[in-house]
């Protein structure tokens, strides 16, 4: 029985065609499949499949564009309503963390302090610092006598410097780098403060922290410079504990060198309670941050660069340790 021939396909099925049959970078066959470059679409054997290879013109001018701010960062360059749920980019961006944008407009100091923050960060700042300073406070003094109010109000002063400040360095860092960043509490954690201080006599110091907001594509478009923007974010923090640690410290011998000469009273033990418990509190807090561990500032800054990493990290640990063993009589005063 004769076979009829077969028709031409109404609809044949297009396969892709090679752009070249050589590299289009060092002119060899494939001797396999070609790899073709997303960037700029051409060819590549295997040897020169990687953007970086074959010195793709399109990925350069590309990075060019970016470094020189003509193509906006991620916090800035997709549209998107305020409840985050229509985006309009041509990649799929994930959903907007933050419900407040801060863009710079230069009208003014106060204005622009005011604009760096939103009324949900505000409140969480609030609730982490009165919580913090309660469950520090109820450690210090756990009887709750007559001492806790002035050790409440020292905790108050002492936490401004050493957790709030820690946290808005972070912050205003990640804004000076052109990133969106907000602070934001974490309820776990609250509950664990205050838990921890009154029942085990030990403090779980973890309320919240500051979140900032990169573009997905940087750490690959730009791994080098996103490693050290994310350093220099880390690292913001405890350099300022370590500067305020400093100044709490010469604060206090300054207490101390003129108290036998004035009659302070109440007013003298309430400034050796702060400087005292600023000076350690601050480094204590720079030495730990800086521990090279998990999701600590220690581990970005020790990836960005070491020399940095160990300067603070050894001055702070050190300082701590003398005060803890008592060479510096900080913590007699608390």
């Amino acid at each position: 029985m004769d076979r009829k021939k077969p028709g031409k396909r109404k609809n044949p099925v297009k396969r892709p065609q090679r752009k070249t049959e050589k590299c289009a970078f060092c002119g060899s066959d494939f001797n396999g499949l070609p790899f073709i470059c997303k960037y700029c679409g051409e060819s590549f054997c295997v040897a020169h499949r990687l953007p970086e290879d074959h010195e793709c013109k399109v990925l350069a001018e590309h990075k060019r564009k970016i470094n020189e701010g003509e193509i906006a960062s991620f916090s800035t360059s997709y549209n998107t309503d305020w409840d985050g749920m229509a985006y309009k980019r041509q990649q799929v961006s994930p959903p907007r963390v933050f419900s407040h944008e801060y863009v710079p407009k230069n009208r003014g100091f106060f204005y622009e302090l005011a604009a760096r923050f939103s009324a949900k960060e505000v409140g969480d700042i609030l609730i982490a610092w009165i919580t913090l300073s309660f469950a520090f406070s109820f450690l210090l003094d756990p009887a709750v006598n007559t001492r806790f109010p002035a050790v409440f109000a020292a905790s108050l002063i002492v936490l401004l410097f050493a957790f709030i400040m820690h946290e808005m360095m972070h912050k205003f860092t990640a804004q000076k780098l052109r990133y969106q960043a907000e602070f934001r509490i974490w309820p776990l954690g609250i509950i664990l403060a205050l838990v921890t201080a009154i029942l085990i006599g030990i403090l779980f110091a973890m309320p919240g922290a500051t979140y900032f907001e990169p573009d997905p594509n940087e750490p690959y478009m730009d791994p080098k410079g996103f490693i050290r923007r994310y350093g220099q974010i880390s690292l913001a923090g405890p350099i300022i504990n370590l500067v305020f640690g400093f100044i709490f410290l010469a604060l206090f011998f300054l207490v101390i060198s003129i108290l036998p000469y004035i009659s302070a009273g109440g007013f003298g033990s309430f400034a050796l309670l702060i400087t005292g418990l600023g000076s350690f509190i601050n480094f204590y807090l720079c030495a730990f941050n800086l521990i090279p561990f998990g999701m600590l500032d220690g581990a970005k800054v020790l990836r960005w660069n070491k020399v940095y990493w160990a300067v603070p990290f050894l001055i702070s640990a050190a300082v701590s340790a003398l005060m803890f063993l008592g060479y510096i009589p900080v913590l007699a005063a608390v």
